[in-house]
């Protein structure tokens, strides 16, 4: 996952899929891009993901599936509390990459 940084403002965010753009959207400087690995949630995240696909391709193909649509409804749901923790460990990795982690317990 890649975050975008802003050393003049301190905007922090993480880079889009479809925009990428390197200005910052506060005061219009140049972003430093960030990588930051995979975190050990992201595999299940995955799979999580590509099971809600293969059960969306069963159930629109009109093959019995277990529990119907609300086995559609839960694995999204997974899928989505999954990419929530994905990210929020990741944001903390990156705050700890810039030494922000001990200015935001002094907070």
């Amino acid at each position: 996952m890649y975050f975008i940084y802003c050393k003049e403002c301190d905007n922090l965010r993480p880079r889009g899929w479809i925009i990428f753009t390197k200005r910052c959207e506060r005061c219009h400087g140049d972003m430093e891009k960030i990588k930051v690995k995979m975190t050990p949630v992201a595999p299940f995240y995955y799979a999580a993901l590509a099971a809600m696909i293969g059960l969306l391709i069963l159930y629109l193909d009109d093959y019995v599936i277990p529990l119907g649509v609300w086995s559609i409804v839960l694995i999204t749901a997974v899928a989505m509390v999954l990419a929530f923790i994905d990210y929020n460990m990741s944001y903390k990795t990156v705050l700890k990459m810039l030494g922000k982690d001990a200015e935001a317990k002094k907070a």
